[in-house]
């Protein structure tokens, strides 16, 4: 990820969005081949996400963008929705590649090393109620 190359995808995004600081944590070299930008603006964090350059189509992301929208407005708030450009998509192609910008989401997958009845419920309770939503 060049700074060039930052800034022409984040230029298909409002002002507010530009990077005062980025960190890349993924550079195509791992398990999916994804591009994963940490940004830091004005507004907070984001991810800037570069999908794999082989896999899913621009017609199969954005049918995932709508499911995580629809989910989010029905009241599940632990999902990363990719934001709209200025033109009103969640995609942006540059270089071969499809990118989205969606808020950080901080965490850490530790279940395992630090497992607990009340994590493991409110886990489910976020699963059944994204299956509510979009199972019909």
């Amino acid at each position: 990820m060049t700074p060039q190359l930052l800034q022409q995808v984040l230029s298909a995004y409002p002002a507010r969005f530009a990077a005062q600081r980025w960190h890349v944590l993924g550079d195509a070299g791992g398990f999916s081949g994804a591009v994963i930008v940490r940004i830091e603006t004005d507004l907070g964090e984001f991810a800037l996400r570069g999908w794999p350059t082989v896999g899913m189509s621009a017609s199969r992301i954005l049918g995932l963008h709508r499911l995580l929208n629809v989910s989010h407005q029905s009241g599940i708030s632990q999902l990363a929705v990719p934001l709209a450009t200025t033109s009103g998509e969640t995609l942006v192609t540059r270089h071969g590649r499809l990118w989205q910008l969606e808020p950080w989401m901080p965490g850490q997958a530790d279940y395992t090393t630090n497992p607990s009845p009340v994590r493991l419920r409110n886990t489910m309770a976020c699963l059944a109620a994204f299956h509510r939503v979009t199972v019909h």
